[in-house]
């Protein structure tokens, strides 16, 4: 919805949500796809969902783990704000479930 901002939300203050996960994991925490405003090279947004994408040093699965799982409590904390904003602004607060998904690791 307009106005909620989701990238903001994710990615926090100043970019404090994401450097917490960083200074806790060692891991890199991005906003990729549709709506992102990061650019492939010349082709510009890739042409996928939005999708939050977590990097980490091979040599520490521990890190990645933890991580993904502090990423997926981000995710969840943002979630939850959704409902409230849309009973703020007058939307339908009908929301379909899931708002997000975990995906497979790359190895």
């Amino acid at each position: 919805r307009s106005g909620f901002d989701v990238n903001k939300k994710i990615i926090g203050h100043g970019g404090a949500n994401t450097k917490r996960i960083f200074e806790k994991t060692g891991a890199k925490i991005r906003l990729r796809g549709r709506g992102s405003g990061h650019n492939e090279g010349e082709r510009g947004e890739a042409p996928v969902p939005l999708m939050l994408a977590v990097t980490s040093d091979t040599r520490n699965q521990e890190n990645f783990l933890q991580a993904c799982e502090l990423s997926s409590q981000l995710l969840q904390t943002v979630t939850a704000k959704y409902p409230e904003f849309c009973r703020h602004h007058g939307h339908s607060t009908v929301i379909p479930a899931p708002l997000f998904w975990i995906g497979d690791a790359s190895q």
